[in-house]
């Protein structure tokens, strides 16, 4: 699943999307129904609920560099990778290990 999706289907996947936002998760269940991944946003920011419920999922993370994808500390893509890998390591400390690709 990718945000892409939600734009192929924006009455009724936005609508999913808001619910969760209001704090309704198992929204989740039907965004992510019928896939068997998801990638990038705004699936990420619902990784601790798919753990939950997928007990033997795994991420994968990716690092993106400073240097090679935003070395301008005025650029916001400097910006965006400083928190794309914030994010990383919030997932890296309350993620198992094994759980970790």
């Amino acid at each position: 699943h990718h945000m892409s999706v939600a734009m192929l289907q924006p009455r009724q996947k936005v609508k999913l999307w808001k619910d969760v936002y209001e704090g309704d998760e198992s929204s989740l269940l039907k965004i992510f129904e019928g896939y068997r991944s998801f990638l990038d946003y705004p699936g990420c920011l619902c990784y601790e609920f798919l753990m939950r419920t997928n007990p033997n999922a795994k991420i994968v993370l990716t690092k993106l560099s400073v240097e090679k994808h935003g070395a301008d500390p005025l650029d916001a893509s400097c910006d965006l990778v400083k928190l794309y890998n914030d994010w990383n390591r919030t997932v890296k400390s309350t993620v198992a290990k094994n759980r970790l690709l």
